[in-house]
């Protein structure tokens, strides 16, 4: 009996002792949210497998003293309503780009 007990140990030791992953790789997964341009991505942490950038146009006037103005897409509520204000900035005498 205590043969088979010290059989039974030695065995668990050795199966422990060679369980090691000898494989690790500490290079970083890229991801969307990594701060990095990378995995086929249009922008930082977007576009290509990541949710699409954020498209944003400024709109300059040419009236001295006026503001320019700037919409992203993210801004609004639908794809219509962005449109809708790029078109009464340039409507309004705006060039956007």
């Amino acid at each position: 009996m205590k043969n088979l007990f010290l059989l039974a140990l030695a065995s668990c030791l050795i199966l422990f002792s060679c369980s090691k992953d000898e494989d690790t790789d500490d290079t970083p997964v890229a991801t969307c949210t990594d701060g990095i341009q990378n995995q086929g991505e249009t922008g930082i942490d977007c576009g290509g497998p990541c949710a699409a950038c954020n498209v944003c146009v400024t709109c300059v006037s040419s009236v001295q003293g006026s503001n320019d103005i700037t919409y992203c897409e993210s801004d609004f509520q639908s794809q219509a309503d962005y449109d809708a204000a790029v078109n009464s900035a340039v409507l309004s005498g705006r060039t956007c780009q």
